[in-house]
């Protein structure tokens, strides 16, 4: 049950396609701190760690070799 979980890559590029469409659809002040650019990077990695491969299994595959 817990396998269904994870490896939904399909669902992780659906959300980021429409995040990134709606995410162009928004007007950003050309001086604003925050670009599209760095917005959509965070919403990459937000899916991917949520349907995804979690990243947080690289640090204990390091440390246990």
């Amino acid at each position: 049950m817990d396998e269904d979980r994870y490896g939904n890559w399909d669902l992780v590029t659906l959300n980021i396609i429409i995040s990134g469409l709606f995410l162009l659809s928004i007007p950003l002040k050309r001086d604003a701190e925050i670009t599209h650019k760095h917005i959509l990077a965070f919403t990459l990695a937000l899916y991917t760690e949520m349907y995804g491969f979690s990243s947080t299994i690289y640090i204990p595959t390091w440390l246990l070799g």
